[in-house]
């Protein structure tokens, strides 16, 4: 990556930053912004952001309120690994 090229966490921290949590609630709007701001960024990242937001992982880990949060990332992060 260049200077002045946005990476796809940067862009997506801005937008989770402008947006709210529910930034991810939709992921195709969710890639068309991220591919808006960071066209030259990591083509896996970014597949691997809007499929996790097509799996509803951002929502997951928001919605866990009885499990820690390091807990409930493993368990999720399995899951996707083994589809």
């Amino acid at each position: 990556m260049t200077p002045g090229e946005t990476s796809v966490s940067s862009a997506l921290c801005d937008l989770v930053g402008r947006l709210g949590p529910g930034a991810a609630d939709h992921p195709d709007d969710l890639e068309a912004q991220l591919l808006d701001i960071c066209a030259e960024g990591s083509p896996r990242e970014l597949a691997a952001v809007v499929a996790a937001a097509r799996e509803g992982i951002p929502r997951k880990l928001q919605g866990s309120r009885t499990a820690p949060f390091s807990v409930v990332s493993a368990v999720l992060a399995r899951r996707w690994a083994n589809q």
